[in-house]
């Protein structure tokens, strides 16, 4: 994971108080480490700061577990607080979620139903945020919840963010496995119903993670890893005019993606 920050970012650090400075050179000192800078030269050079100063940040980063140091080569990596929040889906992607609530929210009180984002973590699917419908009976997995990437509209939209080429290399490692009567299990037919989802921008799943269920699901962009936006249902309370739901799905996954634009790419880790 290489995290990417622009000049302009850290030129602020020039403008702003010494906290605030203190912590766009300890976030470049990150940025060295992870581009493979893992001695004191090396991130001297690279970042631009003295030795001194650089010495100094890093036993900084160090105390605090953003780094450590192997005490034999003396060589520095990414530390155990790194990792930890990485792992914590709400906590590694919180700028995301909160970019996503307030859309959420106007889709949940427009559907009436189960609202969930969700992104793709290995071969899985991960649930970061469910806005519970509020039917008495309702389809919810809640935040945390992880399924086989490859079912359902939700994991059609994951996988229609990659290539053909990447779909096809994701399929081929999935042991995919019939959940109910309407799963595709079908490693061509899925790649195809994919195709088809990349050029529609949506796509709509009925009974196949769960008997007697619906599921609609758009993209958002402007992320570093596939993300999507799902309203989740009875299949019996299912609208049948679809354009009720799609309309303002995809329209709040553009608000979403927009916000996130805005904040700038560079922000995010690239895989």
């Amino acid at each position: 994971m290489v995290l990417h920050y622009t000049k302009k970012t850290f030129h602020l650090a020039e403008t702003m108080g010494s906290k605030v400075n203190a912590i766009l050179r300890g976030a470049r000192i990150l940025t060295s480490i992870a581009s493979g800078n893992t001695t004191l030269t090396a991130v001297s050079n690279h970042t631009g700061f003295s030795v001194s100063t650089t010495h100094r940040l890093l036993k900084s980063l160090e105390t605090t577990g953003f780094i450590s140091q192997d005490p034999w080569s003396r060589q520095y990596g990414l530390g155990p607080l790194v990792s930890t929040l990485a792992l914590i889906p709400g906590v590694a992607h919180q700028g995301l979620i909160s970019s996503a609530r307030d859309d959420m929210e106007r889709v949940r009180a427009l559907t009436k139903e189960t609202v969930a984002l969700v992104i793709r973590m290995g071969l899985q699917r991960v649930q970061l945020v469910e806005l519970p419908s509020p039917h008495a009976l309702k389809y919810t997995a809640g935040a945390g919840f992880a399924a086989p990437l490859y079912y359902g509209a939700t994991g059609k939209v994951l996988l229609s963010q990659h290539s053909e080429d990447e779909v096809a290399l994701l399929l081929k490692r999935a042991p995919l496995v019939k959940l109910t009567a309407q799963t595709v299990a079908n490693p061509d037919e899925l790649a195809s119903q994919i195709a088809k989802v990349r050029v529609e921008g949506y796509a709509l799943s009925r009974s196949e993670m769960f008997d007697g269920t619906v599921s609609l699901s758009v993209p958002i962009k402007n992320y570093y890893m596939p993300v999507a936006m799902s309203v989740l249902a009875p299949e019996n309370r299912f609208v049948t005019d679809l354009t009720l739901w799609l309309r303002p799905l995809k329209e709040s996954a553009y608000s979403i993606s927009k916000k996130l634009k805005k904040m700038g790419t560079h922000l995010w880790p690239k895989q």
